[in-house]
């Protein structure tokens, strides 16, 4: 019997007048925009309500929260095609109720005291969770969906939880640099060969290249024009490297794509400071430049890069 008394005069305590009882709308998910490679810093939120009141009054009390993630200790976004990838993330908490900036929040940690409120308008809402994730994070990540879902706890002497998601999309993109003329002068006696290292960036971390001529051929011959006549023509070939030294390239089909490169490059694409791919033309001698008319000889190549 007493023990059965001092359990009901603990519920009793619970729910009297010291006891803070505490609720929150529905918090919405934040649905950032898609990222774009060479864009600025992201950020979003999602505003809603908390009411914190003393037992059954209208007596407002402090209350703290608290954010966790689902299969994370920090805060980042994941990949949802490949768990490798993961954008780092700030996020914060704001009590509008309090004239004070927004509280940075850490993992499954405590926030500071919070000011209660007795009502909310839930137009307007009273709380604000946001997120901010920095441009040099967003561009060293590959193409793709990136998510990540959180558990939200506000805790008084009651506590009232919910769940929401974060989501963003990283745009694909490819970037290229630094594509210089190729000036070339025959000596005979030798072929007239030339190198031209470039930097490739793409956000899917791959690309595919189709390399054209302003004469089509569809082979592996490429056509040079001569600029006094134009009816002059020297033939000469192709070799595109996935990397600057052109040393070991692949022979070029003219108009043909080039599956599935890989790039080294990484950073925003204003960051692509470093070659990573080149490509080599060749004109050889005998049968070509030994028999070619005195002219200049031009033509112009269009890489075409697309993410793969």
């Amino acid at each position: 019997m007493a023990l059965r008394w001092w359990l009901g005069l603990l519920l009793v305590l619970l729910a009297g007048p010291g006891y803070t009882a505490i609720s929150l709308t529905p918090i919405a998910d934040i649905q950032l925009p898609v990222w774009n490679p060479g864009a600025g810093d992201l950020n979003g939120s999602s505003i809603f309500c908390v009411r914190a009141v003393q037992g059954n009054t209208s007596n407002p009390r402090s209350y703290r929260v608290r954010l966790s993630q689902f299969g994370s200790g920090i805060f980042e976004l994941v990949n949802t095609a490949d768990a490798s990838q993961r954008i780092p993330a700030r996020i914060y908490f704001e009590d509008h109720e309090a004239p004070s900036p927004p509280e940075q929040l850490s993992p499954s940690t405590w926030s500071s005291a919070m000011q209660g409120v007795s009502s909310c308008n839930p137009f307007q809402g009273n709380a604000e969770i946001s997120i901010e994730m920095d441009a040099v994070d967003l561009s060293q990540v590959t193409a793709g969906d990136y998510r990540a879902t959180y558990f939200f706890l506000a805790n008084g002497s009651g506590w009232t939880l919910d769940f929401f998601n974060i989501q963003v999309t990283i745009a694909e993109a490819t970037w290229i640099q630094r594509l210089d003329p190729i000036g070339l002068s025959y000596v005979r006696g030798s072929d007239a060969t030339g190198n031209e290292p470039f930097c490739v960036w793409s956000s899917t971390g791959a690309y595919d290249i189709t390399i054209s001529s302003q004469t089509a051929t569809g082979s592996t011959t490429f056509v040079a024009t001569g600029q006094a006549v134009p009816a002059n023509t020297v033939d000469y070939s192709v070799l595109f490297d996935s990397d600057p030294d052109a040393s070991d390239g692949i022979s070029v089909t003219e108009g043909a794509i080039l599956i599935n490169q890989p790039t080294s490059a990484s950073g925003s694409p204003p960051s692509c400071m470093v070659d990573n791919a080149a490509i080599r033309v060749n004109f050889t001698e005998a049968a070509n430049l030994d028999t070619a008319p005195a002219d200049t000889y031009q033509d112009e190549l269009t890489l075409f890069i697309e993410p793969r």
